[in-house]
């Protein structure tokens, strides 16, 4: 071999090119809560609550006699995020979760993981560095490392938080004497997404490829994260809530693989968009029907539904049409073709490769939707 060993060694040697040995360098604390160092974004409720849930403890006092789960699935962090600038080489957390890894069709890193992006100059756009790999204490306090980077300049970094777990405390743990400074997005408006398990993320493989959170980095603007699993029942308790929301660019409501399930959307649609206009009459309304499940092909009667509730929710937007309401019907109903029965992990919730489809078809909507209303 024309390759030499002591080639190979030199190559290999982190020493030889100035690697960063991370092992070494001395961490400090800091407070997620430190609004002089970090943004938590795609939050409305962050400042008020001190905390990680979607809802405050009064909203999810409002919801819990009508839903139980979904008061009780707010205090998961989907689609929240922290957004600071720092010079620190090297992240790292420890985290204590609400509930222990417990999700069969889920990784990890998709329901009680951190990821980290950092802005890259290059590409303009923030890139994804690393998730957690948990270094546990118990079955739900753990520690693991996010970013690595070998050159200490500031950087814009996003973490994102798990999806389908609750933080209970958070330790951000950063590079001895480093510089950490908030950062946040210039748009100030909100996208306000409702629906079922697939949008609050499941079943990414790690936060960030979630759609509300793709949908953040791409439109640059906080976009919340209201889905519920297996609960998007609709209920007028909850439009109340999403209605007291300010600074709304958009609703989407994408729930109809829960509520259509049963006469939920009949019964509550009509009323679940009346709040929401009386409260934002000028504010667009999407209104999304559900993907096409490989399950669907061995239930005849399932086409039957999904007929009837695709005139159900037709009906209430040219309904609310005739009352003057920005609002429209999308069908995504073949967005995943009848022979993609690989697209999905277990039959209904999207692999990453169909979590990518169904954020395409977001990106779509809301272009035109912002392109209609310059």
């Amino acid at each position: 071999m024309k390759i030499s060993r002591e080639e190979a060694q030199k190559v290999f040697d982190p020493k030889s090119y100035g690697t960063v040995d991370f092992a070494s360098l001395e961490l400090e604390s800091h407070d997620p809560f430190n609004k002089e160092e970090f943004h938590i974004a795609n939050s409305y409720v962050a400042d008020e609550s001190h905390s990680f849930f979607r809802l405050s403890e009064k909203e999810m006092d409002s919801i819990r006699p009508v839903s139980k789960d979904e008061a009780y699935l707010a205090m998961h962090s989907a689609g929240i995020e922290l957004q600071f600038e720092t010079d620190s080489r090297l992240i790292k957390i420890k985290a204590r979760n609400l509930e222990s890894f417990s999700m069969k069709n889920m990784s990890f890193m998709g329901m009680c993981g951190f990821d980290c992006y950092y802005l890259s100059e290059k590409h303009d756009k923030f890139l994804f560095n690393h998730s957690t790999f948990p270094n546990y204490i118990d079955d739900k306090v753990y520690v693991g490392e996010l970013g690595y980077f070998q050159t200490k300049k500031m950087r814009k970094i996003i973490l994102n938080l798990p999806l389908y777990n609750g933080v209970m405390d958070l330790d951000i743990r950063l590079e001895k004497g480093c510089k950490v400074i908030p950062w946040s997005y210039e748009n100030k408006k909100t996208i306000v997404c409702y629906g079922t398990s697939i949008l609050q993320g499941c079943s990414s493989s790690h936060p960030g490829i979630a759609t509300t959170n793709k949908l953040s980095r791409y439109f640059k603007q906080e976009v919340l994260n209201y889905g519920f699993s297996g609960a998007a029942l609709l209920e007028k308790e909850v439009a109340e809530v999403l209605a007291n929301r300010e600074n709304v660019e958009m609703y989407i409501i994408d729930a109809e693989a829960n509520a259509g399930m049963s006469t939920k959307l009949y019964e509550n649609l009509e009323t679940f968009v009346s709040i929401l206009f009386e409260a934002h009459p000028s504010t667009p309304i999407v209104i999304m029907n559900r993907i096409r499940s490989t399950y669907d092909g061995g239930y005849p009667n399932i086409y039957e539904g999904h007929e009837f509730n695709d005139r159900v929710m037709k009906e209430v937007v040219d309904t609310f049409k005739a009352k003057g309401a920005n609002i429209r019907f999308v069908d995504n109903w073949a967005l995943f073709d009848e022979d993609e029965t690989e697209i999905t992990i277990e039959g209904l919730h999207p692999t990453d490769v169909g979590m990518d489809i169904i954020t395409n078809r977001y990106i779509e909507v809301i272009s035109k939707i912002k392109e209609e209303c310059k």
